[in-house]
């Protein structure tokens, strides 16, 4: 037990000033003093004072010692009592123990060090009390807190489970062995993971044999600084092989490193730009088998006309007159020099290079306008040139656009907006003909025109959305992003 120190106050409380003035001359050096002579005078100080002892005489004026050290338990229960008596009759003992809860009682006449000791020990164990008063307290305001920690953990795990389980993509956490330490509802359904087998599944498992070596690669190369993007092939619970992106992040999970794998399902997206690019290959194919045709019907004959003049002329007995063969020639190769330039200009129109997308439109507009009854429209507000090749898409969807609607759709008008507004470029064009069914269309594999206007936008980043139905007419929207 630690020594009682100096600061230590002790109330007396006894009806006799002689007897207070004796305590004070024997203990004043251990402790500090207080004194009454009445149990008023003693609340009063127990009020005003931090009392770690009460030396109580049983008989007092007012009422008995044990009454007011029943009345001063309840007011001050962690100040000790000691219950002074001349009596020590067993009824008055127990009922300082019952009644007034002492720490001890001491009889008449008391011995200074006996006393002493006793006080003593009852500071030690007020000290004791409020020593575990305090650790208590503490203890119970760190629970609190911890409480209040847990519930906030609590929230926070389940936004983030909520979070985790909401992704349409799958998500996955495994250790740099690919054992999956934890999938979201998305990852479990559809590689057939069971919750209860999480622990024991390896990622690895489920890659197709081809991708096994590069997404082991692929894991160890993952590391704090940087997160990496690979692809890879992957088998689903309906036993389909799919393409996924795999995003993988270092993490910390459950006191160790993991990786954090976000997938994307990029099946449905390498099977579109294989169609893309299906179409592009037959839209060059078709553009060759044009171009050649062309030169084949068109300056083929010209230049085999140019081929017999001249050997009418290299024949010895020829009655061909020269001169009249010469100009025939010369006006065969003007033809001839003609064809090349409208070939030339189909390809790639010369009013488009020089006077950009407005005049080469326009240009097609006239002549429409000049031949036939269907009345071309068009309004252009781009205040500068676009990028050559988005200038030469707008183009070729507007002429092919143009040519469909003369072939099928007896219509009479056709408007064609084109509008920049900051890095966007729209470009809207309809036509008031009997429209189409755009789906029968392309399933019966007429649409060959449609699938190039498609994917000359998709070629340049745009989106396009055609639209069309019996007597309705058709539109045609392409949109645009400026890099």
């Amino acid at each position: 037990m630690t020594s009682a120190q100096h600061q230590d106050i002790v109330l007396v409380v006894d009806p006799e000033q002689d007897s207070l003035d004796l305590f004070r001359l024997l203990f004043k050096k251990h402790y500090t003093i207080l004194t009454a002579e009445t149990p008023s005078e003693a609340f009063a100080l127990l009020k005003t004072h931090d009392v770690k002892v009460m030396v109580v005489e049983q008989m007092q004026r007012e009422q008995p010692g044990i009454v007011f050290l029943r009345d001063a338990a309840t007011l001050h229960p962690r100040t000790e009592r000691i219950l002074v008596t001349g009596t020590p009759d067993n009824h008055t003992i127990m009922d300082a123990f019952n009644i007034g809860g002492v720490f001890h009682y001491v009889l008449k006449p008391y011995q200074a060090g006996n006393l002493k000791g006793i006080i003593d020990k009852a500071i030690d164990k007020h000290n004791l009390r409020k020593q575990n008063d305090y650790l208590i307290s503490d203890l119970q305001k760190k629970n609190k807190e911890l409480s209040r920690l847990l519930n906030r953990l609590k929230i926070e795990e389940k936004k983030f489970r909520d979070i985790f389980n909401s992704s349409r993509d799958p998500i996955v956490i495994v250790d740099k062995g690919g054992i999956v330490a934890e999938a979201n509802e998305q990852a479990c359904s559809g590689f057939g993971f069971s919750r209860d087998d999480l622990g024991l599944i390896n990622f690895l498992g489920i890659i197709h044999n081809d991708y096994v070596k590069n997404t082991m690669q692929f894991f160890t190369g993952i590391n704090h600084s940087n997160a990496l993007l690979f692809e890879t092939v992957i088998r689903t619970s309906d036993a389909q092989w799919k393409s996924f992106e795999i995003n993988g992040h270092v993490v910390q999970f459950q006191g160790t490193e993991a990786l954090l794998l976000m997938l994307r399902d990029t099946t449905e997206r390498k099977e579109t730009e294989k169609r893309i690019l299906q179409t592009i290959i037959q839209t060059e194919e078709s553009e060759r088998r044009h171009f050649a045709q062309e030169l084949h019907d068109g300056i083929g004959p010209l230049l085999s006309t140019v081929k017999l003049y001249l050997q009418w002329m290299n024949k010895p007995n020829s009655k061909v007159d020269k001169n009249q063969a010469l100009q025939k020639i010369e006006m065969t190769l003007d033809e001839t020099i003609q064809s090349v330039r409208q070939i030339s200009n189909r390809l790639s129109p010369t009013t488009l290079v020089n006077f950009g997308l407005e005049a080469a439109i326009k240009s097609i507009f006239d002549r429409v306008n000049d031949m036939s009854e269907l009345k071309c429209n068009l309004r252009c507000t781009i205040p500068e040139r676009l990028p050559d090749d988005l200038e030469a898409t707008i183009f070729r969807i507007v002429g092919e656009s143009v040519n469909n609607t003369i072939k099928h759709a007896c219509a009479s008008e056709v408007d064609v907006y084109i509008v920049r507004e900051n890095n966007r470029v729209t470009m809207s064009y309809r036509d008031d003909g009997i429209g189409f069914d755009v789906d029968a269309l392309i399933q019966q594999r007429r649409g060959n025109g449609l699938a190039n206007m498609k994917s000359r936008v998709v070629s340049m980043g745009g989106n396009i959305e055609i639209e069309s139905g019996a007597g309705a007419g058709t539109y045609i929207g392409c949109k645009f992003i400026l890099s």
